[in-house]
């Protein structure tokens, strides 16, 4: 492969003056020889590709098999998970409504007695007025 490649080069030459290519040889025995020894060389670099390649698609079947099974698994975990997960937020919202409810209770409970206190104070202030016309029609 070498003779081939150096047949290209220039030819050196002083400075000044322009060098001289080398010519292939047209036929024979030589340039068979040397296309041969290239083409080979082709011919195992194509080969080494495609074991390259292979190679690698053989990796990229493995890494996806490896993928898919680890998708399964967090989908299976993630079902089992799912149960009681959606139990603790179904405790956490009833706590939760049954808190408010409780401070609504207090504070329906806390206006019932306001209103209390207001009717009795109302009632005997009423009950007085009613005792006081009486009183006045009377006579």
């Amino acid at each position: 492969m070498l003779a081939l490649r150096d047949r290209f080069r220039w030819l050196l030459s002083p400075p000044g003056r322009p060098g001289e290519a080398l010519g292939v040889p047209a036929s024979g025995e030589d340039v068979r020889s040397e296309v041969e020894s290239l083409l080979g060389g082709l011919d195992r670099a194509t080969a080494d590709a495609r074991a390259i390649v292979a190679a690698a698609e053989e990796e990229a079947e493995r890494r996806r098999a490896t993928g898919r099974e680890r998708a399964r698994v967090l989908v299976e975990q993630a079902r089992r998970e799912a149960v009681p997960t959606r139990t603790r937020a179904v405790a956490a919202a009833r706590a939760e409504g049954e808190r408010r409810a409780a401070a609504e209770r207090a504070a329906a409970a806390r206006e019932v007695r306001r209103i209390e206190a207001v009717c009795e104070l109302r009632v005997g202030e009423l009950a007085e007025e009613v005792v006081a016309c009486v009183r006045r029609g009377g006579r």
